[in-house]
């Protein structure tokens, strides 16, 4: 009996710290009530309660400080357990205790598949009574980094001035005693004084507490980068932010190459167009020439030479006026 009792206990304690459990699809908790309202410290307190599943085992358990913070607000040796009737009704009988914390007080019911935790207030007379008092919050530290690294290089369209792209690969760890549900991770990518400057938010998926998971996400860089480029990190809720910056670069050497290829082509245009622009003044001057000769060609005969005359000679004169056997002269000894 007396294990039986202690099992009801750990139940009891691990349903109250379990109370975050979703209940199974179709399960309903109902509602509580206690009789009488105001009783004695070592006085019997009946409890009823109605609307809950069908044949599960349920636990009560008498709370100071109106079951605030759980577990530690109640009388855990004088919890008890019975199990819900076909139409989901119970009933069980608690001995008033000086629970651990002062009153208000209540009888909380609890189960492993539920996800709520009903309870009906009661007085116990000659407990103490305090104002409420809810503890505080847990510190929420910081998410923690363990390691970083970006990775890739492309796609191939980025070679040509195109959107290119790296994974970024995180390995972080939850050092809190509580669940962080969904940390935001910001992510930029380029310079803010940067026309093709990115930015990027997201949700990672809840981290259980201490637990390490390791997450990859794609960072996009802008367009027709160049050189190096910065990519900014921020993970965590506002005021927790854990701030990170990497470095890559983007070189796209195919525009480089085709930037190339059309200077080649437009040097090779000018080169054709002065040659060309050579060959004809060539061909102008080889014309001039050829009519020249031409012309000569045509007064003096083909293949002919123009006869200079001497300096000082005269065309007709007596002396050699007319060259031997010419016409009208006389030949000597005829």
């Amino acid at each position: 009996m007396r294990l039986r009792h202690l099992a009801a206990v750990a139940v009891t304690a691990a349903g109250l710290a379990l109370t975050a459990l979703p209940v199974s699809a179709g399960t309903t908790v109902g509602s509580v009530t206690v009789s009488p309202s105001a009783v004695k410290v070592g006085g019997v307190i009946a409890v009823t309660g109605s609307g809950f599943p069908a044949t599960v085992d349920v636990y009560g358990v008498l709370c100071g400080d109106d079951a605030l913070n759980g577990t530690p607000d109640c009388s855990l040796p004088g919890t008890q357990e019975v199990a819900t009737g076909s139409q989901g009704q119970f009933s069980m009988q608690i001995i008033a205790t000086v629970p651990p914390v002062p009153c208000p007080c209540v009888v909380l019911i609890s189960s492993p598949i539920f996800d709520q935790t009903p309870t009906a207030p009661v007085q116990v007379i000659g407990a103490p009574v305090a104002p409420l008092h809810q503890a505080p919050a847990p510190v929420v530290r910081p998410l923690e980094i363990l390691a970083a690294n970006l990775r890739g290089n492309g796609p191939w369209y980025s070679w040509f001035g195109g959107f290119a792209k790296r994974t970024l690969v995180l390995t972080v760890r939850n050092p809190n005693s509580t669940p962080y549900a969904g940390p935001p991770l910001v992510l930029s990518a380029g310079r803010p004084s940067q026309w093709n400057f990115t930015e990027v938010t997201e949700r990672l998926p809840t981290l259980a507490p201490h637990q390490t998971v390791t997450v990859s996400r794609v960072v996009t860089l802008g367009a027709l980068s160049f050189g190096s480029v910065d990519i900014n990190g921020a993970l965590g809720l506002a005021g927790q932010t854990r701030q990170f910056v990497y470095h890559t670069s983007v070189y796209p050497i195919g525009l480089v190459l085709v930037g190339f290829l059309v200077l080649q082509l437009i040097l090779l245009t000018i080169r054709n167009s002065v040659r060309k622009r050579v060959r004809r003044r060539r061909r102008r001057r080889l014309t001039g020439a050829d009519l020249q000769v031409a012309l000569r060609d045509h007064v003096f005969g083909p293949g002919s030479s123009p006869v200079r005359a001497p300096v000082g000679a005269s065309v007709g004169s007596s002396a050699g006026s007319s060259p031997p056997g010419a016409p009208g002269s006389e030949v000597p000894g005829s």
